[in-house]
């Protein structure tokens, strides 16, 4: 397994203006982890909406640093988020969706691009670390999209998170 030690993913200034200043700062480094837990969890996987409300806001500061056009976080895809973060939980496995266009394109009418990203680690921070650390999910956060949906679920200590991106013309 590789680990790195990674600081909290909000700039301060960014932080500051969002009434975040405090609690982002005073977040301790976090680990995050490159490879599936070992050993399947024994607790039963719960939603977090703390850490989904951090991972909303962290794809919107996201989007601000680089002067992308804003989202719209869609109720629709915030479930089709959920589900893929519960059978990821209950699997204890990292995937995505084999067929996103099936689940999620029923909830976005005259969809012409979908994406998503699929992480799992300890806290949303490290979650967050792992998208835009890795160019290929930045290109889902950044992407020509116009709407999105955010899901975390607990289970043991592992968070498993799901971001689905749409756009609906």
């Amino acid at each position: 397994m590789r680990t790195l030690e990674v600081p909290p993913l909000i700039p301060p200034t960014l932080a500051k203006r969002a009434g975040l200043a405090a609690a982002v700062l005073s977040l301790p480094l976090a680990t995050v982890s490159f490879q599936n837990p070992a050993s399947a969890s024994t607790t039963v996987p719960t939603f977090d909406s703390a850490a989904t409300a951090y991972l909303a806001y962290s794809v919107e500061a996201d989007r601000t640093w680089v002067h992308a056009s804003q989202l719209s976080l869609s109720p629709s895809l915030d479930q089709v988020a959920l589900a893929h973060a519960y059978q990821m939980a209950e699997g204890n496995y990292l995937f995505d969706s084999p067929y996103l266009a099936g689940v999620a394109g029923p909830y976005v009418p005259g969809w012409l691009r979908l994406g998503e990203n699929s992480a799992y680690g300890a806290t949303a921070v490290a979650a967050a670390w792992t998208f835009v650390h890795s160019p290929p999910h930045l290109a889902n956060i950044l992407g020509p999209y116009n709407e999105y949906g955010v899901a975390a679920v607990r289970s043991g200590g592992t968070l498993w998170v799901a971001e689905v991106f749409a756009y609906q013309g």
